[in-house]
């Protein structure tokens, strides 16, 4: 019941074009990041079936997303704000583990900063207490492998591009 509530309440603030109101703020990306992001973005979209100029569609998945895709359970990931901003990795190592353990069970997830949108919701919902920093909310259920979204593969920069070796 709760969580059928929380999906009519995001997906309405969705639709009503209020927009995200999260923990953690968006990023500012650099004009290059920015270009990465939205080629991804058009590429998924893509993959599914939904033109560029699409509006309809691209909004429907939007939509979607809110409602964390109809999973059936959706694990919210949140730290205590006191711990400072490290602790944002440490609920990143929990979400990576989550999922990988949860492919081991035949289970799919989506890491979906989607989820955390509204975090009011999310307190006055499940009785989060505002010392509580919510990062990250991960839909969880029996995927459907077939679907366009859960085939597509964004694009990576390459390692050497991201790392440094020393001594190796």
């Amino acid at each position: 019941k709760v969580l059928e509530e929380l999906k009519e309440a995001t997906s309405a603030r969705s639709r009503a074009g209020i927009p995200p109101q999260s923990d953690i703020p968006r990023p500012v990306f650099s004009k290059t990041g920015e270009e990465r992001s939205l080629k991804s973005s058009s590429l998924r979209f893509e993959s599914m079936g939904i033109a560029r100029d699409d509006e309809e569609a691209r909004r429907e998945w939007r939509i979607r997303g809110a409602r964390f895709f109809d999973a059936p359970h959706c694990i919210i990931i949140y730290t205590d704000r006191s711990i400072g901003p490290y602790s944002i990795f440490d609920a990143g190592l929990v979400a990576q583990n989550l999922t990988l353990a949860a492919l081991g069970y035949g289970l799919g997830t989506c890491l979906a900063v989607q989820a955390v949108y509204y975090p009011d919701l999310l307190r006055r919902l499940l009785g989060i207490a505002e010392s509580k920093l919510i990062v990250l909310g991960t839909p969880i259920g029996y995927p459907d492998w077939d679907h366009p979204a859960n085939k597509y593969r964004s694009p990576r920069e390459p390692l050497d591009n991201l790392v440094t070796w020393h001594g190796l």
